[in-house]
Order: structure tokens, then C-alpha cells, then sequence
């Protein structure tokens, strides 16, 4: 499995829905991946703040990260 491949199925990977087959590469691929990794750990994060209605405060700096991340992110998919 590639990283666009781990990106493309991020959710369903964190859901618990990739069949075996797939969620068996992902974990593999994860294992070498940096990248993947960090991705599918801020993923997790981000997904477990969303489903907290307390208020979250990011220092500055992890604010400015965050955001860039993002704005990046969506960048690429234009």
C-alpha cells in the first residue's frame, strides 16, 4: 500500500471498516511510514476533539501547525 492509498482510506481505517486484506497492508505500510503514521495519528486527534463539545485551546504555535496542515492539505486536492 502506498501513502496516497493509507490517505484515501484514513477514515474507514480509523472506523474499523477496511476488509482484512486492506487493513492488514495499511497497518504494514504504517509500520515503515513516518508520515503515515503522524497523518493517521493527528487524523485520530482530530477526531476525538470533533466529538468533544468542551472548547479546546492550542497554544499559538500548535494553532499556526494546525492550520497550516490543513490549508496544505486542502491545497493539494485543488
Amino acid at each position: 500500500m502506498r501513502c496516497e492509498d493509507v490517505f484515501d482510506n484514513l477514515t474507514d481505517l480509523l472506523d474499523g471498516a477496511l476488509d482484512r486484506e486492506s487493513e492488514a497492508a495499511a497497518l504494514e505500510h504504517l509500520a515503515t511510514c513516518e508520515r503515515c503514521e503522524i497523518t493517521l495519528a493527528e487524523t485520530r486527534t482530530l477526531v476525538e476533539l470533533a466529538g468533544d463539545e468542551r472548547p479546546t485551546r492550542l497554544d499559538p504555535s500548535a494553532r499556526a501547525t494546525l492550520l497550516d496542515r490543513i490549508v496544505g492539505e486542502v491545497g493539494r486536492d485543488s
